[in-house]
């Protein structure tokens, strides 16, 4: 495949050469950077404990799981009212799961500041450096792209043209083309301002908030997307097109039909121009916004390296002074929540499924054959609110897990070296650690729409159900949380743990909501659960504070 990448760059060197690269470095750096993707476990594209096994393997799972979901997007071009209709759909699709890959699993690389201390003290410029950095990044780009629409190609070539397929794979390139060079842009400009450890932390609350659309995009949008209406569908004199690049990308297609129509051809110069605009943007910024070791990492200015270091009582240490008795595990507390609030994986990882469960909150309300207004109208006569009062436990499992994994197991020798009569403590802070951050808020948020809706005759049963929701944040926690927070690398039990987790998530609140749903067929039921679920609470906090050493990994 090298050899083969490295002929189609041969066959462009001349504009390479033309902006400035040197293309006998070009070629050599780029050849050492997939050799090395090939050779080393843990390249660019393989983040995941199973990629570092078997890189290969599992790429080639991802391209064949990338075609899988772009057959089904495909199929629309058929319901389609014209090919631009069609294909702005498929683009928009193609080019916001590239985004995604980019962002995801390639800001490392375009941050990366290794190729800055090997080369740039060697004649090598920066233009060239970055240059072939984005070969390197644009080359799996590609790859992932072409897998995503393996379908189209097939659906596009019937239904439309048998030319269809070579004009579609030169808008891909385009469309790669361009999300690489808006998101290298975007990224060579906030290096200007800010330093790279804010830049990371901006680029993970961006995965975060990608993922969360793409789950909340598969629930809801089937569940909004009229397919007669598509049927009849025309966007060519809307206004947006232009601003559009997917529909600039699908122009060239509809052209190939025989819609030669002004707005197709505006929008077929813009795809091809604009693209290489925007490489041409990329490659003569890369002088001006150089990145090297030295402006990467730094970002405060000495004066504040020198300030008094008088340390304030912070929100955490406020927190555990109001809800935990014992010194140790007030520390451990303070030590936890601040781990939890920076450490990139751990919020990457739990943080999307705080907004998960108000999504699939907001598809049980309005699942069924009503309209949206009618099921709304309806909702304070029923007794729906029970379950949306347990979803805030549905995250802790996951959280749980999340918590034991580092990418910096060693650290947590500190514990063996703390007095410690048992882990439990810190165990014990732990969880309180994410109920606090994660279950605590996301209660409060279910009640506040649950009160909007079915009023205060419900105060009651979100009483009850805040208690039996501690109450199963504990439960999980004694049949999950026996590894101290921190502590193991990333992949250890993650199979095993993914199956319990499943279990947990549906088991245990679905036994509790439904407790809870016969406790209001009884008189003054809920009422009396109350204290018993408080006193629960606490019994289930003291049990799982108590855990001793010989006890961790069990169960």
């Amino acid at each position: 495949m090298i050899r083969l990448v490295l002929a189609v760059f041969d066959s462009i060197g001349w504009l390479l050469r033309r902006l400035g690269v040197d293309y006998a470095q070009f070629r050599a750096i780029l050849e050492a950077k997939l050799m090395i993707d090939t050779r080393v476990r843990g390249s660019a594209f393989q983040t995941s404990s199973a990629a570092r096994k078997s890189p290969r393997n599992v790429f080639a799972w991802t391209l064949f799981f990338n075609a899988f979901m772009g057959t089904f997007i495909a199929f629309l071009l058929p319901a389609a009212s014209s090919p631009l209709v069609g294909m702005t759909i498929v683009h928009s699709f193609i080019m916001l799961m590239v985004g995604m890959a980019l962002i995801a699993d390639f800001a490392t690389v375009l941050l990366d500041t290794a190729d800055s201390q090997i080369l740039q003290p060697r004649p090598v410029s920066s233009r060239t450096i970055l240059a072939a950095r984005l070969a390197h990044i644009t080359t799996y780009l590609s790859l992932i792209t072409f897998s995503l629409a393996a379908g189209t190609f097939v659906v596009g070539t019937i239904t439309y043209h048998r030319l269809f397929a070579p004009v579609f794979g030169v808008t891909l390139l385009a469309s790669v083309a361009l999300v690489v060079s808006v998101v290298a842009v975007l990224y060579l400009l906030l290096m200007r301002f800010i330093n790279e450890e804010k830049l990371r932390d901006l680029i993970t609350y961006v995965q975060i908030a990608m993922t969360v659309v793409v789950v909340g995009g598969y629930q809801v949008l089937p569940r909004m997307m009229d397919m007669t209406r598509l049927k009849t569908l025309t966007i060519e004199h809307a206004g947006w097109i232009y601003y559009y690049p997917p529909a600039w990308l699908a122009a060239p297609e509809d052209l190939l039909v025989g819609n030669s129509g002004g707005p197709q051809l505006i929008l077929t110069i813009l795809a091809i121009i604009v693209p290489l605009v925007a490489l041409l943007l990329v490659v003569r910024l890369a002088p001006a916004f150089r990145i090297t070791p030295e402006t990467a990492v730094s970002g405060t200015r000495p004066s504040e390296g020198r300030a008094e270091s008088v340390r304030h009582p912070t929100f955490a240490d406020t927190l555990a002074g109001i809800a935990i008795r014992l010194p140790a595990e007030r520390a451990a507390f303070g030590f936890l929540w601040r781990i939890c609030t920076r450490d990139r994986q751990f919020k990457r990882r739990t943080y999307p499924s705080f907004a998960f469960i108000f999504i699939f909150a907001a598809v049980f309300m309005f699942k069924g054959s009503e309209g949206f207004w009618d099921t709304l109208a309806t909702l304070p006569e029923t007794k729906k609110h029970l379950l949306l009062l347990y979803f805030a436990s549905f995250m802790i499992p996951a959280a749980i897990l999340n918590m034991r994994f580092t990418e910096q197991p060693d650290a947590a020798w500190v514990y063996r070296a703390a007095p410690l009569e048992r882990p439990g403590v810190v165990l014990a802070a732990g969880v309180k650690v994410l109920m606090l951050q994660l279950v605590v808020p996301a209660f409060t948020l279910i009640t506040a729409v649950i009160l909007a809706f079915w009023g205060p005759r419900v105060i009651p049963d979100i009483v009850l159900a805040f208690g039996l929701t501690q109450v199963i944040c504990w439960l999980q926690a004694l049949m999950l949380g026996r590894a101290l927070p921190f502590s193991e690398p990333y992949g250890v039990m993650e199979g095993s743990g993914r199956m319990a987790r499943t279990l947990l998530l549906v088991l245990v609140p679905l036994a509790f909501g439904l407790i809870h749903y016969g406790l209001t067929f009884v008189p003054f039921g809920v009422l009396i659960a109350i204290p018993a679920a408080f006193g629960l609470n606490v019994l289930a906090a003291r049990r799982y504070a108590h855990i001793h050493w010989s006890a961790l990994h069990a169960g």
